[in-house]
């Protein structure tokens, strides 16, 4: 299974993304912004490929454990990025929610913080995207599949 994260737009607070699955447009999603030197959780991932595997302990774990069940396995782990661990896709809202990993959706909207305009996911929609996405990858993991995913910043696009 091939994924792209086709980076859209960083407002320097977050970024936005789209989401294709072997081609075919999946989701949105939302992650921190570009950061020349990486601040924890703060730091977008860098552009890359980089494999998908389940990661069967921690937070996201234990709690989508139960929130995904049935289908559930394991978290959607984002492997062998120099400087970053612990890389997730999963659900949230806002940039504050996402400590550097990419939050799924399937719409984003603005709002205003600080005084300035900024992006987030539009409520409702983290949980469905993340169903829709997590369903998929988690069968081709199954099926023994190797799942890689390419992240292209906006310039590339």
């Amino acid at each position: 299974m091939e994924i792209l994260h086709q980076r859209i737009k960083d407002d320097g607070d977050a970024t936005s993304s789209e989401i294709y699955i072997d081609g075919a447009y999946e989701c949105l999603a939302l992650e921190d912004q570009h950061n020349a030197k990486k601040v924890f959780g703060e730091t977008r991932i860098p552009a890359g490929r980089y494999q998908i595997k389940f990661r069967k302990d921690g937070y996201i774990y234990l709690a989508y454990k139960k929130r995904f069940a049935p289908w559930f396995i394991g978290s959607l782990e984002i492997t062998g990025i120099a400087g970053f661990s612990r890389v997730y896709y999963h659900c949230g809202l806002t940039d504050d929610d996402s400590l550097g990993c990419p939050l799924l959706g399937t719409a984003i909207e603005w709002y205003r913080k600080n005084g300035r305009d900024c992006q987030r996911i539009k409520a409702v929609t983290s949980s469905r995207a993340y169903d829709s996405f997590g369903r998929q990858v988690t069968a081709a993991l199954l099926n023994v599949e190797d799942v890689f995913v390419t992240v292209r910043d906006e310039e590339a696009a």
